[in-house]
């Protein structure tokens, strides 16, 4: 074919075909283990009967991605932060990207980048588990609610503190790599401007002054007037 076969490549042939992997108990290989994580997250976003609605904040997170810039996802709940991370999921399948998305409330981080990894199926850390499927093309990590965590235990230090260390295997992760692996935050934004663990989180990673440190902010509005009357049609210009 002239260019590499990956796993991600096989396991998209693998499934066009109509074959399915064997379940084993205590499996840890990594793509199928991924798939499943992915899945997970998936199946708790409920689009609209005529799916997911294009919106121009989905073009400045997909050319983030393009561009391998790390991102925030920030908004105030219910105004569709969730939508974006669909519709990079979606850029993420169409272009092949090996992608992992976690909601943090759920899967908590514990401990350490190691211990977290063991405890979603992997040998160790989701940031090596992705570097090891995805050498030669960029990668994506996905990490949803991270506002929920001061909510979801007693002690949330713990849980950044994870996030901390994620972000800091990346970074040194990306010095060796030709294409990098772009880490995708999601956050409330009355959190991400008032919670100063959060803030310290990003603002740590600021001050290296280092351009590939740097991150995206995609703020979600309300819905742009136009994006309102291509989903209403005829009716809305009746609408008071």
């Amino acid at each position: 074919m002239g260019k590499e076969i990956t796993e991600t490549i096989l396991q998209d042939y693998l499934t066009a075909q109509h074959i399915k992997l064997r379940l084993i108990d205590g499996n840890r290989r990594i793509v199928p283990q991924i798939s499943t994580i992915n899945q997970e997250y998936r199946a708790s976003f409920k689009p609209l009967q005529e799916g997911l609605i294009q919106r121009n904040e989905f073009e400045k997170c997909t050319k983030a991605i393009k561009n391998e810039q790390n991102l925030i996802i920030s908004g105030n709940a219910g105004y569709g932060k969730s939508g974006c991370t669909e519709a990079i999921i979606d850029y993420c399948e169409i272009e092949k990207i090996p992608y992992i998305a976690i909601k943090m409330d759920r899967k908590i981080p514990q401990k350490n980048c190691d211990i977290w990894g063991q405890q979603l199926g992997f040998p160790g850390s989701i940031s090596y588990a992705l570097h090891s499927i995805s050498k030669n093309k960029r990668a994506v990590i996905i990490l949803d609610q991270l506002d929920n965590l001061r909510w979801t235990q007693a002690n949330s230090s713990e849980a950044l503190s994870v996030c901390m260390e994620l972000i800091k295997q990346v970074r040194y992760l990306n010095y060796e790599r030709e294409y990098k692996i772009i880490i995708v935050f999601v956050c409330r934004a009355y959190d991400l401007h008032n919670d100063n663990n959060i803030k310290a989180l990003f603002e740590t990673e600021s001050n290296t002054n280092q351009e590939n440190n740097k991150w995206e902010r995609v703020v979600v509005q309300f819905f742009d007037e136009d994006v309102v009357e291509r989903i209403i049609v005829e009716k809305y210009k009746i609408i008071t």
